[in-house]
């Protein structure tokens, strides 16, 4: 059967309509998203995430002791990132 001959023999697609009106539809969707819209890590995600967390402190600690911080290039570096994360805190 070639697709023309299926096409011809389709009945023809109504609309697709609810029980309810839009207004009531809206509402509702606005109601179940906000009930369904949630998020939430097992202990092991946590875990891993407080592990990583702790990885970059080792990370931070170690080019503190060797003395990078201390090269100009790098502080301004430094200086610049914390500014653009306090105008982020601020909503600036």
């Amino acid at each position: 059967m070639t697709i023309s001959t299926i096409i011809s023999n389709a009945a023809p697609v109504g609309s697709v309509r609810g029980n309810r009106s839009g207004e009531e539809r809206r509402g509702t969707v606005a109601q179940d998203a906000a009930a369904r819209d949630r998020v939430s890590f097992s202990g092991q995600a946590h875990a891993l995430y407080a592990a990583d967390q702790s990885k970059k402190l080792d990370v931070i600690r170690e080019r503190v002791r060797r003395g990078y911080y201390l090269d100009g290039y790098v502080t301004e570096q430094v200086v610049d990132s914390v500014a653009r994360e306090i105008e982020a805190a601020m909503g600036r």
